[in-house]
């Protein structure tokens, strides 16, 4: 979060982990819509790094709009099966129209 567009190689270094340690846990985040990642644009030749960006509001993300579309769904099932016993809420938290 404090260095978006960091490189696997530079988190390793700034964390200590390995990079094959590190690899894995930027899949699990990256599966959660929790960061994102791009490829470093580079003139020399060769592979170019991957560099990893933290997931904002006003990112564009397909799996964290997934999640919060699932949450809807959810919001919305609890409320007719439990709508006697359910906490009053503020118009945000109500509506499932809302991306």
């Amino acid at each position: 979060m404090e260095r978006p567009g960091i490189s696997l190689a530079e988190l390793s270094e700034e964390t200590g982990l390995h990079a094959n340690t590190l690899r894995d846990h930027v899949r699990v985040l990256i599966a959660e819509g929790i960061i994102r990642s791009e490829t470093e644009r580079r003139p020399t030749r060769g592979r170019p790094p991957g560099v990893y960006f933290p997931v904002r509001a006003t990112t564009d993300n397909e799996m964290a709009q997934r999640r919060v579309d699932q949450a809807k769904r959810h919001g919305d099932l609890l409320r007719r099966i439990m709508a006697s016993e359910a906490p009053e809420l503020d118009e945000d938290a109500m509506s499932s129209h809302r991306r």
